[in-house]
């Protein structure tokens, strides 16, 4: 899966860029079945919401993937930026599961129609 990391307000060092793609590579297992052609591409935004402000939720990190016939966006706030990168990717990953769930669960009940109709 390829990661594409980018700054808005903020300047991605590389050891930020390396915490993102620690945090978010392990979800390429839960997405390896949904690459058709060639690789997935997942796209992870990091940006600092306003340049006075010191204090709240100043950090923004969204991320959004092509799952299935549709994109998975979650955005996540909060005053720390690694606690903010930690939060979206646990979200992103419940929801992936959950839809990869579903996604199965809808397989299996085709499945068990066509036997009960044998």
């Amino acid at each position: 899966m390829k990661i594409a990391i980018e700054g808005k307000h903020i300047e991605i060092t590389p050891a930020l860029e390396e915490y993102i793609l620690r945090r978010f590579e392990p979800l390429a297992k839960l997405a390896h079945h949904q690459e058709i052609e060639g690789e997935l591409f997942m796209r992870v935004d990091v940006e600092r919401t306003t340049r006075h402000h010191y204090k709240g939720d100043v950090f923004l990190v969204s991320a959004s993937v092509p799952f299935g016939k549709t994109t998975l966006r979650i955005e996540q706030e909060g005053e720390d930026m690694h606690q903010a990168i930690d939060d979206a990717q646990k979200r992103l990953k419940l929801l992936m599961e959950e839809k990869k769930e579903r996604a199965q669960t809808k397989d299996r009940v085709a499945i068990d129609k066509a036997k009960m109709k044998l």
